[in-house]
């Protein structure tokens, strides 16, 4: 008798935490679904078992060319995707014309030394530059974003920034000013060092 209260017991415990745990999960902002998706088990079908529109979808052409591919000379789909370009990449796009330059440094260093073509948008002030990013940089441009080094973050967040905002075409140089200016690649200096 003493065995059954307590297996009772612990089964109401748990049914009594599985209720705790759906209604937390339901109210969570990073909640977890409790219903597989219908896209779910798709891979595993055979053609045969797709429904016809599934069918359909599978069998489509390639989807109409991007931007990049769409630009002579502009950043490839590979490119885009990675999110980033090397220097000699970015010194090529610069000189077609393909891309705009953002630096993402501070305004003092930027008047200090910033590759030729640059336009500033510090990441710090963003907010007190959106009034010029929005009217001088088109939503579909191609944007590449630098900062100081590949150990300076502030490129990679303006460019998280830059997509939040509607900007569909966003990449990164990592290697910076600083890799930029010791390969001798063209400058512009706003003061005296």
């Amino acid at each position: 008798m003493q065995f059954a209260k307590e297996l009772i017991g612990g089964v109401l415990i748990i049914i009594a935490a599985g209720f705790i745990g759906i209604a937390q999960n339901a109210v969570r902002d990073d909640s977890v679904s409790l219903v597989p998706s219908a896209s779910r088990g798709l891979a595993t079908r055979d053609a045969q078992s797709q429904p016809v529109a599934e069918k359909e979808v599978a069998n489509q052409p390639d989807p109409p060319a991007t931007v990049a591919d769409a630009m002579p000379g502009g950043p490839t789909s590979a490119e885009l995707s990675s999110g980033e370009l090397d220097m000699n990449r970015v010194r090529s796009l610069l000189e077609t014309g393909d891309i705009v330059l953002v630096d993402a440094r501070s305004g003092a260093e930027y008047e200090a030394g910033h590759i030729t073509g640059a336009v500033n948008i510090p990441y710090d002030e963003l907010l007190d530059y959106y009034d010029q990013l929005k009217s001088t940089i088109p939503a579909d441009a191609v944007v590449v974003c630098y900062c100081e080094s590949v150990t300076c973050d502030q490129s990679e967040n303006l460019a998280k920034e830059l997509a939040f905002m509607g900007y569909t075409n966003v990449l990164v140089y990592k290697g910076g000013w600083q890799e930029w200016e010791t390969a001798g690649y063209p400058v512009e200096r706003s003061s005296e060092d």
